[in-house]
Formats: C-alpha cells, structure tokens, sequence
C-alpha cells in the first residue's frame, strides 16, 4: 500500500489560497464557497491526496498504551522473547508519532504474586 506524499502546502499553492483554506475543504468545515470546494478537492485528487486520519489524531494529544511481559528468565519459554524482540522493533518504528508507551514487567513462573498486581494496579 503506497501512501501520498502530496502536502496540504502543495495543494494550496496550486489552487492559489491558504493551507487554511485547503485543511478546511478537505475536513467538510465550513467557510468556502462550493466552486472553491470542488476546485480543491480536485486538485487533491489530481495529486493523489488522501487524508491520514490515524496521523491527524496522533498530532493532537498524546495516546498512552500500557504493555504487560513476564520477565524473561531461565524457566521462560522461548517464544517471550521474540515477542519482547518485535515489540521493540515496532515501538522504534513508530516512535515520531506521539505515543507514549509504559512497560510493565511481571514475574512469569508467578501470576498469583503481588508484583503481578501491583502492576495492574499501576496501569489502572
């Protein structure tokens, strides 16, 4: 899946008015006349232009994400530690969005163990 690199700027200096104006079109907000609309959203489309809401949201305010790994010790299965692995990884990839992550680690050999809720506890 190829995503556009065509800008809000690009669009706006093509059809000659603001960045304001374009993000206002391309959001349904008001402001604009209908000829104006419709010459807007056709350059957008001309260029390739799709609006990346996941991207829009992770500009406004910061999303939390709590992630829960047993402990990686000698008694531990193999597979935890690819899955640490990926997630370390991922969580660089996606590092310049603003998302905040928080790792809780609990012992694995045991569930019932007050370190494994204190950390439930934590996160709520």
């Amino acid at each position: 899946m190829s995503r556009s690199t065509t800008t809000l700027k690009q669009i706006a200096e093509t059809a000659g008015v603001s960045i304001t104006t374009v993000h206002r079109v391309l959001n349904g907000k008001e402001g604009c006349g209908e000829q104006l609309r419709t010459r807007i959203m056709e350059i957008a489309k001309q260029q390739g232009y799709e609006i990346n809401y996941v991207a829009s949201s992770l500009r406004k305010k910061p999303i939390h994400i709590a992630v829960i790994f047993p402990k990686s010790d000698a008694d531990s299965h193999l597979y935890v530690q690819e899955i640490l692995n990926g997630y370390f990884q991922e969580r660089e990839e996606i590092e310049p969005y603003n998302i905040i992550f928080q790792e809780y680690y609990y012992p694995a050999h045991d569930l019932e163990s007050m370190v494994f809720l204190s950390c439930l506890n934590n996160i709520y």
